[in-house]
């Protein structure tokens, strides 16, 4: 493929002006303090955890917070907005799963069929009615005038980085922002759309990382279709069109502890990162705890 010297300058500036390319690869510190943020939608006062950590830039703020139902079990979904100021870059966090009864809907909602998705694929019932119920808020938020050249993460826990995942791309799709505008860090993230949804989410979300914590059981859910010619493995079948995974996953095979390690696979089912995780009876328990637990740090009730 060739490149004219004008398309060349068009594409330096708009780098220049968004996300750059260092942002492709995997930023620990980061996402560190990325996750404080997600962890911090689970308190009463959302701003403590931006004034209490040294994790964030001095001029970060909080902008506004969002709550509304979303199931039929009067489930609320919500989250908050913050700004880094120096960086003209807005983080939006979505909270993770908080109740029994919030966990039973969406058990229950898993019995119904995927849900069609602007046409480009299909997601989780639960995860995309939780999706529409949030987006006019911060739609809202996003194309405020002050805030209409901002570039933009979206973050959040199990369900919460469900909704960021399906947000982030409504906001590309729907023009709020260009895709170098835009990324995406979760963590224990289940699987959100079926294999049309995470192709098109691959092309279009450049920068996208899902962050695995060992053995997480959620992050298996709902299961992928397997690959049957594989039985002894039972690897996920790569031409389904099943429940799958989007890039790019870094999974944390042996704990978060600080200086622990990590597998970077830009395959959202690589059998080499969580999938070759084996999960039985005997390591259950401690697959969900380390769902509940990231970075050392409990963020699931």
């Amino acid at each position: 493929m060739k490149f004219n010297i004008l398309t060349i300058l068009i594409l330096l500036f708009e780098w220049v002006l968004c996300f750059d390319s260092k942002d492709e690869i995997y930023n620990e510190e980061e996402t560190r303090m990325l996750f404080e943020l997600a962890a911090g939608t689970m308190l009463t006062n959302k701003t403590s955890c931006i004034s209490s950590s040294s994790k964030f830039p001095g001029d970060s703020r909080f902008v506004d917070g969002f709550e509304v139902t979303c199931d039929i079990l009067t489930g609320s979904c919500s989250g908050y907005v913050v700004e880094i100021i120096s960086k003209k870059q807005l983080v939006v966090a979505f909270r993770p799963t908080d109740t029994f009864f919030q966990f039973s809907a969406e058990l229950f909602a898993a019995g119904f069929p995927d849900s069609n998705f602007y046409d480009i694929g299909e997601a989780s019932f639960y995860f995309n009615q939780a999706f529409k119920t949030v987006w006019p808020m911060v739609k809202n938020i996003l194309t405020r005038q002050d805030f209409k050249n901002h570039d933009v993460y979206f973050i959040g826990h199990s369900l919460g980085g469900s909704i960021a995942s399906l947000t982030s791309l409504a906001t590309i799709i729907e023009k709020v922002r260009k895709t170098n505008q835009v990324k995406v860090v979760t963590f224990g993230q289940p699987r959100t759309g079926n294999g049309d949804y995470v192709k098109y989410f691959n092309k279009i979300v450049k920068y996208s990382f899902r962050i695995i914590n060992r053995g997480d059981v959620l992050a298996r859910a709902p299961p992928c279709f397997k690959d049957m010619l594989n039985f002894e493995t039972m690897r996920c079948d790569p031409f389904s069109n099943g429940p799958k995974h989007h890039k790019t996953e870094v999974w944390y095979p042996n704990g978060m502890k600080n200086g622990s390690k990590y597998v970077v696979c830009s395959d959202g089912e690589n059998d080499y990162c969580g999938n070759s995780y084996q999960i039985d009876f005997h390591n259950f328990a401690g697959a969900l705890m380390d769902h509940r637990k990231y970075f050392d740090k409990m963020i699931s009730p």
